[in-house]
C-alpha cells in the first residue's frame, strides 16, 4: 500500500510522497518562496484529487498486474504474490505511520506560521532533523534487521527484498518533508505532480522489474529506486531553505508524534491478520503453502477494499463541514451530515460489497486458477470491509468534530480485539486450530468481520451519545434485506463465462437499488427532489 491511500482517508488537506515525472515540471524554492498566497483551495482539491485517482488506478495496476506477472514465472505465481504481499504489508504499516505524522505536521506548521517566515522555516528545519533520525533508526534499522526478518517471516532467500524494502522507509521519512513544505505553502499543482508522476515511475519500476523475471526482490528494489529518486529530486528542487528561528520541540513534535500514533494504530487495525497469520502458517502448512495462502487472501482483501476507495471523496467534503458545524455548535446540522453520510455510504458500499458477497466466484474467475480459494475469502471479506467502512467513517466524523481521544481510545480498542481473536483462533491451542489453507482463510475472515463489526458498533455508539442515533434504522434492515435478497439470487448463478459472470454482478447491483425502491427507502419528496434536480441539468445542457 502507498503512502496515498491512508493519507487521503484522513486528511481533507493533506496528500502523499509520490515522485516527479520530470524534475523541470517541479517548480523551484525560489518561485515557492515568491508565493505567499499560493493557490486557491477550489483548485488545489481539484489538482490533488485527480492525483489521487491516478494513484487508485496505479495501485489496481500493481495489485491486480503482479498475480499474473508472477504466474508467468514458471513457478506458482500466488506463492511469489505471497511472498511480495506479506514485506508489502509490514512495509506499509511503518510508511504509513511515517508519511502521515511527517506531511501533516509540516503542512501544519508551514502553514500556521505561513505569516512568520522565521518561525516556518525554523519548524522546517527542526522536524528536518526529527525525520532524518526516523529515516536512520526505522528505515535503517529495518534494513539491517532484513537478513533476521526474512528468516523469521520463512523467506531467508528474500533478505535483499527487506532490505530494499528499509530503503523506502528511509526515503520516505526525509522525502514528506519536502511534500509537506508544498502543502503547507498551497504549492497544491506542484504537489499532484510529485503525486501523479511518483505513481507512473512506481508502477512502472515495479512491474518492469517483474516482468524482467526478477521477482520479489525486483519489484522492491524497483520500489526503491523510485522512492530515492523522487528524494533527491525533492531535496534539489524544494530544498529546506533558511534554517529560521526555533519554536518549542514539544509543541513541534508533539503533534507530530500523535498523528504518527493514531496511524499505526489506524493501520494495525487492518493489516494484523497477515501480520499474524503468516507464522501460525509457517508452522503448520510449512513454508511454500503458508506464502501461496499470504497470496490468495491478500487478493481477496485487495479486492474487498476497493469499494472503501469511495470514502476518499466522502471525507474531504464531510471533514470540513462537520468540522465547521460542530465548532458553531449547531447540534441539528452537525445530526443531518452524520446521518447524511453514514445512510448514503451505507447503500453505495453496500451495494458493492453485497455484490461480492453474493458472487464472489465473478471476481476470482479474473484471476489465474492457483487463486481459486480467494471465493471462499470474498465472502467473509467482503461483508468484513463493509463494516471497516464505516468504521473508518466514523472515527473520521468524531474527530472532523473534536473528538479525536474518542476516535483513538476506540482504534486501541479495535486493534486489541483483533490481536486477541488472533491469538486465540491461530495460537492459543484452546479451540481447534486450522491446519488447512482453506481454514485459515475462513478464520482470517471471520476475525476480520467480527473486529471491524465490533469497532463499527463502538463507533456508532460514541456518535449515538453525542448527536443521537447515527444511521436511520429503517435504512440499516432495508439494506440487510437487500443484501440476503442478492445472496439468495447468487446461489442460483453458475456459469464458466467471465463475460455472463460478469453481467450478473452488474445485474445484482441494479437488483439492489430496485429492492431499496421497493422497500421505501427513498421517501416521495427525496425522488421528487432528484428528479427535479436532473431536469434541470438536462435543461441547462
Amino acid at each position: 500500500m502507498s503512502p496515498n491511500e491512508h493519507q487521503a482517508e484522513h486528511s481533507n488537506s493533506d496528500s502523499t510522497p509520490s515522485l516527479a515525472e520530470s524534475s523541470d515540471q517541479i517548480e523551484s524554492s525560489d518561485q515557492i518562496e515568491s508565493s505567499d498566497q499560493g493557490e486557491s483551495v477550489g483548485g488545489g482539491l481539484l489538482v490533488i484529487t485527480g492525483a489521487k485517482l491516478w494513484f487508485m488506478v496505479g495501485g489496481a495496476l500493481i495489485a491486480f498486474g503482479l498475480p499474473a506477472l508472477f504466474a508467468s514465472m514458471g513457478k506458482d505465481g500466488a506463492v511469489l504474490y505471497g511472498q511480495y504481499s506479506d514485506i508489502n504489508n509490514s512495509l506499509s504499516i511503518l510508511s504509513m505511520m511515517i508519511v502521515t505524522g511527517g506531511v501533516q505536521a509540516v503542512s501544519k506548521w508551514t502553514s500556521q506560521f505561513g505569516a512568520d517566515r522565521e518561525r516556518a522555516q525554523g519548524a522546517i528545519w527542526q522536524l528536518w532533523w526529527l525525520m532524518l533520525g526516523l529515516a536512520v533508526v526505522v528505515g535503517g534499522g529495518f534494513s539491517l534487521a532484513a537478513p533476521w526478518i526474512a528468516e523469521s517471516r520463512g523467506v531467508p532467500e528474500l533478505s535483499a527484498a527487506y532490505r530494499a524494502a528499509g530503503g523506502v522507509l528511509f526515503a520516505y521519512a526525509l522525502y514528506v518533508v519536502f511534500i509537506g513544505v508544498l502543502n503547507g505553502r498551497k504549492r497544491f499543482k506542484a504537489q499532484a505532480m510529485y503525486d501523479a508522476g511518483f505513481t507512473t515511475l512506481k508502477v512502472t519500476l515495479i512491474l518492469g522489474a517483474v516482468s524482467l523475471g526478477w521477482g520479489v526482490t525486483g519489484a522492491f528494489t524497483g520500489f526503491a529506486s523510485a522512492a530515492l529518486l523522487i528524494m533527491l529530486i525533492a531535496a534539489l528542487k524544494v530544498g529546506l531553505g533558511p534554517r529560521g528561528a526555533r519554536t518549542s520541540l514539544k509543541e513541534v513534535y508533539g503533534y507530530a508524534l500523535q498523528v504518527m500514533a493514531y496511524t499505526l494504530v489506524f493501520n494495525l487495525i487492518f493489516k494484523l491478520d497477515l501480520l499474524m497469520m503468516k507464522p501460525a502458517a509457517l508452522a503448520t502448512l510449512g513454508a511454500a503453502e503458508s506464502d501461496r495462502l499470504m497470496g490468495i487472501y491478500n487478493l481477496a482483501l485487495q479486492v474487498s477494499r476497493l469499494p472503501w476507495q469511495v470514502t476518499i471523496a466522502v471525507t474531504f467534503v464531510i471533514f470540513p463541514l462537520l468540522s465547521e458545524a460542530t465548532f458553531a455548535q449547531d447540534e441539528e446540522r452537525s445530526k443531518t451530515y452524520i446521518q447524511q453520510t453514514l445512510r448514503y455510504l451505507l447503500i453505495l458500499v453496500g451495494a458493492a460489497c453485497a455484490g461480492l458477497f453474493a458472487l464472489p466466484q465473478t471476481v476470482t474467475s479474473l484471476f489465474p486458477e492457483s487463486y481459486s480459494e480467494m471465493t471462499t475469502a470474498l465472502v467473509w471479506t467482503a461483508p468484513a470491509y463493509l463494516c471497516f467502512t464505516l468504521f473508518n467513517l466514523c472515527n473520521t466524523l468524531l474527530m472532523s468534530a473534536g473528538r479525536a481521544t474518542s476516535a483513538f481510545i476506540i482504534g486501541i480498542a479495535t486493534v486489541s480485539i483483533a490481536a486477541g481473536l488472533y491469538w486465540l483462533t491461530l495460537y492459543s491451542g484452546i479451540i481447534t486450530l486450522p491446519q488447512s489453507l482453506s481454514q485459515y482463510i475462513t478464520v482470517a475472515g471471520q476475525v476480520a468481520l467480527f473486529t471491524f463489526m465490533s469497532g463499527l458498533l463502538m463507533g456508532l455508539g460514541r456518535l449515538w451519545v453525542l448527536f443521537g442515533p447515527p444511521i436511520p434504522l429503517g435504512t440499516t434492515l432495508r439494506t440487510l434485506v437487500a443484501s440476503l435478497c442478492l445472496w439468495l439470487v447468487g446461489q442460483h448463478i453458475e456459469s464458466s463465462s467471465r463475460i455472463i459472470l460478469l453481467a450478473s454482478l452488474a445485474g445484482l447491483g441494479a437488483l439492489f437499488f430496485l429492492v431499496l425502491i421497493l422497500l421505501g427507502e427513498w421517501s416521495g419528496e427525496e425522488r421528487a427532489a432528484l428528479k427535479s434536480k436532473l431536469s434541470r441539468r438536462r435543461d441547462h445542457a
